[in-house]
């Protein structure tokens, strides 16, 4: 996968599996940002009142560097749920995921190992199944451009790589928009000669 973009979900799935009577149960969903990973792990809780464990782990950004990362044993012993959870996220570098599983304990005690064999099992199950799509990374811009250039440029952001976000007029007509990251030197050189140098190009501060 190259450096400017990566793999995030493009779906939600759901797996069950039983294991000496105790109930497994991974679901999956798309979490940008810490909040949305919680978010999620509530709803899980709310549909699954009765479950002895709601055990979780989230890469909510970008797998390579993100810094929104976390995980939970929600009770289970230290180390067995939500870390054997959160390597099996990290080996398929899947990022903007959230991974709830849910336990109904059965009565027959798993031990350590065991308990890291099903959670990190019911896991990779639920991650073979997950359809994905691939997120390239975008840096946002603002053009500063003369009316009398706005026809031109608008018709030049109709590229695959740039999104258009907004347009504000006052002295000088103002686009927002994002570059996909590979394709920004290209980018600059293209609007640079396309108007003559007219327009004024700056990296977005959001």
């Amino acid at each position: 996968m190259p450096s400017n973009s990566y793999l995030i979900p493009a779906e939600h799935v759901r797996v069950e599996k039983e294991i000496k009577r105790s109930r497994f149960i991974a679901l999956t969903s798309t979490a940008v940002g810490r909040a949305s990973a919680l978010e999620f792990l509530e709803k899980v809780r709310h549909e699954f009142p009765d479950a002895r464990h709601h055990c979780w782990a989230y890469i909510a950004g970008n797998p390579a560097h993100t810094i929104e990362l976390g995980y939970s044993d929600d009770g289970e012993p230290r180390g067995t749920a939500g870390k054997p959870i959160f390597n099996v996220l990290r080996h398929k570098k899947i990022g903007e995921l959230v991974v709830v599983v849910v336990r109904y304990f059965g009565g027959i005690k798993l031990g350590t190992g065991g308990l890291v064999r099903a959670y990190s099992g019911v896991t990779q199950e639920a991650l073979e199944l997950l359809q994905v799509t691939t997120k390239s990374i975008k840096v946002g811009f603002l053009l500063y451009l003369p009316y009398t250039l706005e026809n031109k440029v608008r018709h030049y952001m109709t590229r695959p790589y740039l999104s258009f976000l907004k347009v504000d007029y006052g002295e000088a007509v103002v686009i927002s928009l994002e570059v996909e990251e590979n394709m920004v030197k290209a980018f600059h050189e293209e609007l640079t000669n396309l108007s003559a140098g007219r327009v004024r190009i700056e990296k977005s501060k959001t």
